[in-house]
């Protein structure tokens, strides 16, 4: 819609009503007017055609400002051809205003132009605190709030930053230069790699991973199977056992295997058995298979 005391232009049809056509060719013939609030006035500009080829018929023509000075114009006029009428055209126009009052309160110029500048005094039915112009409001979405330069320094100065975070942090003790010196508790997962010398006999306790060298290890148990089909555990047998220390002969073991049940049998191994790194176990059975188990202690 267009602003009352505006230069516009203006488009208007120029019909054809024998042939039912626009008519093309014929600015040179019509003589407009334009009716303001009621008002007649003549144009000072001429019309001309839009698109004869493409828009046949319509026409265009200039209003100045001073002759769209109203609330309601009318344009039309005719054609000195034979059976050609121009259609007339209306419109409303709407009024550029200045804020004068508001609700019979006189406004003062703004300090900026175009801005007005208002007092909120109430807000969702709260009082605003005039005292310090500061306005109490729930806030739906902080994406376009500008808290400002003194409330940003504000909040900014109340986060601490890292080395405040990590100077308040406990010094940890079982961490050496990134690494993980000790561990208490059980560990879940994998672990990558271990450096030589950082699991110990010591880090363990008795739930050593290996038997212990030159120290005694009672109730440790083997299967034997029946050669017969290499499969089928074989009960109540006499078992030998004999040991080979560091790759040395193989000889008796210090005690006799026992049976257990269902083809398990148990012996105590000695402190004398099992004084060596390597020790290799080899028990043997008239009816069975013999079963060979390699050992490595520790010191």
């Amino acid at each position: 819609m267009p602003f009352k005391n505006t230069a516009i232009t203006v488009c208007y049809v120029a019909w054809d009503t024998s042939a039912n056509v626009g008519k093309t060719g014929d600015s040179a013939n019509h003589t407009i007017r334009g009716v303001g609030d009621g008002s007649e006035y003549t144009p000072a500009a001429s019309p001309s055609e839009v698109d004869l080829t493409n828009l046949p018929g319509v026409y265009k023509i200039a209003i100045a400002s001073g002759e769209n000075n109203y609330s309601f114009v009318t344009l039309g006029g005719k054609s000195s051809t034979a059976n050609i009428v121009l259609i007339p055209v209306y419109w409303t126009n709407e009024v550029n205003a200045n804020a004068v009052q508001i609700l019979g309160t006189a406004v003062s110029s703004p300090a900026t132009a175009g801005i007005l500048d208002v007092n909120i005094k109430n807000i969702a039915n709260a009082v605003v605190n005039t005292a310090n112009a500061q306005i109490g409001a729930n806030v739906v979405t902080q994406a376009n709030i500008d808290f400002g330069t003194t409330q940003k320094a504000s909040i900014t100065a109340a986060v601490p930053t890292v080395g405040a975070i990590q100077s308040g942090l406990a010094t940890p003790t079982n961490i050496t230069a990134g690494i993980i010196t000790t561990v208490s508790g059980n560990v879940t997962g994998s672990v990558g790699s271990v450096a030589a010398g950082g699991i110990t006999a010591a880090s363990f306790a008795s739930k050593t991973l290996k038997p212990n060298k030159n120290t005694l290890l009672n109730n440790f148990e083997f299967l034997m199977v029946l050669t017969s089909d290499h499969v089928t555990p074989g009960t109540g047998l006499t078992v030998a056992a004999q040991r080979s220390i560091d790759g040395g002969a193989f000889g008796a073991c210090t005690n006799s295997p026992t049976e257990i049940s269902n083809g398990w049998y148990k012996i105590n191994l000695s402190a004398a058995d099992l004084n060596g790194d390597v020790i290799a176990l080899l028990f043997t059975s008239a009816t069975a298979d013999n079963t060979n188990i390699l050992i490595f202690t520790e010191s």
